[in-house]
């Protein structure tokens, strides 16, 4: 990366996150429904305050979005422990939480100029990719919102990021990023399995690449399995703390992940309680038009 394309990236990030705190200061926040996800990461620290182990429980034992409660865990925690979380209907409560979340489209900006450089394109036009990806209002549309969007999307970049790579570490990496995407938001499924057909077929195109002028299929299962172990790794993290009580519940949630998993076409969230995965029924908000304000 020459000096020149870096300081335009800078510039453009820079840029990009002090719009997106002007999105957050101008308030806005929880007019969405699915900001619930949010309010309930605080609503987890509000009940078992004093108590970090139980808070620590709390969150991996959610079943509706999980990764995003563990990444609005921080700024949940840090609005909390500040005495805000008591009160939390006015807008300046909600400037903290908004002003982190907000920077993970930037994140995907820094990471689609990342993609474009890994792909073999010059700095030149991976730049130019950054800048549309900036310039799309796509990425403006959720930034003042405490949304699990943003944060899915650039988990998938960061996956499809790794499927670029050749190695066993980047398989895995890739797998994991993509399990990452989809249990913060299960929503972007056909993201999420795209960037892992991209990788098992980009790897199996290798021994053509090499001019052997044929598919490489034992290279291509070979990213398969590797890439399916990393996939399945993430929503088992939550399964190996230490037992303390409720072990024999634990493979019911286990599976509870799994039906999530394999449900993830149907509109809805797929919730698990008292150890029995039920369909809530509601629409998920994605796709609400703004119109509807």
């Amino acid at each position: 990366m020459n000096f020149g394309s870096t300081r335009g990236l800078v510039l453009l990030l820079a840029v990009a996150s002090l719009l997106r705190l002007v999105l957050v200061v101008q308030g806005g926040q929880l007019y969405w429904p699915d900001e619930r996800l949010y309010t309930q990461v605080l609503d987890i620290f509000d009940l078992h305050r004093g108590h970090p182990f139980d808070i620590v429980k709390a969150l991996v034992s959610t079943q509706d979005h999980l990764g995003f409660a563990l990444i609005s865990a921080i700024p949940a925690g840090v609005q909390f422990a500040i005495g805000h979380a008591l009160s939390r209907t006015g807008n300046g409560l909600m400037i903290l939480p908004g002003a982190v979340l907000s920077q993970a489209s930037v994140l995907s900006i820094a990471l689609v100029y990342a993609i474009a450089r890994r792909a073999g394109r010059d700095t030149a036009e991976a730049l130019l990719a950054a800048v549309l990806m900036a310039a799309a209002t796509t990425q403006f549309y959720y930034a003042r919102h405490l949304l699990p969007y943003d944060s899915s999307l650039a988990l998938g970049l960061l996956a499809l990021w790794c499927a670029l790579g050749r190695t066993r570490r980047d398989s895995i990496a890739c797998g994991a990023a993509a399990s990452a995407a989809f249990i913060t938001y299960n929503g972007y499924w056909l993201l999420v399995g795209m960037v892992l057909v991209m990788h098992v077929a980009q790897q199996g195109a290798a021994g053509r690449e090499q001019g052997a002028g044929t598919w490489d299929l034992g290279s291509g299962i070979r990213r398969a399995i590797l890439a399916g172990i990393g996939f399945l790794l993430v929503p088992g993290i939550p399964e190996m703390r230490p037992c303390t009580s409720g072990c024999r519940e634990r493979p019911v949630r286990a599976i509870g992940l799994w039906r999530q998993i394999a449900r993830a076409g149907r509109v809805g969230n797929i919730v698990e309680r008292d150890g029995h995965a039920a369909n809530t029924g509601r629409a998920d908000t994605h796709g609400i038009s703004a119109g509807s304000a």
